[in-house]
């Protein structure tokens, strides 16, 4: 799953400028008025940020290297699996939370 997600990242590595220039946007116009489109604008471009920003280069494995090693980058990738999982679980909230936004904000 990290090298996938890696990979991905890398593919996607040109929108990390894309993603901070929609961020200031959001900002801008939650400053101005749109306050709810901005909010989402804001937060879907700053995950967006994280992701290709966290899973661009992540440590690969060394069969060749020492124990200590192996297990420090073993506890790694651990950790950017529940990094992983995280991004996972705010993407979910983040889409429930558009839809049920969207919905109150043009119900107006």
């Amino acid at each position: 799953m990290l090298n996938w997600l890696e990979r991905r990242a890398q593919h996607l590595a040109f929108l990390r400028v894309p993603a901070l220039l929609l961020a200031a946007a959001g900002l801008i116009a939650f400053i101005l008025t749109l306050q709810l489109p901005a909010i989402l604008l804001l937060i879907w471009s700053l995950l967006l940020y994280a992701f290709l920003t966290l899973f661009q280069h992540l440590p690969q494995p060394e069969p060749t290297a020492g124990w200590w090693r192996r297990t420090k980058l073993r506890l790694l990738r651990l950790a950017y699996q529940l990094l992983a999982l995280l991004l996972l679980l705010l993407s979910l909230a983040l889409l429930a939370l558009s839809a049920r936004g969207m919905f109150v904000f043009f119900s107006h």
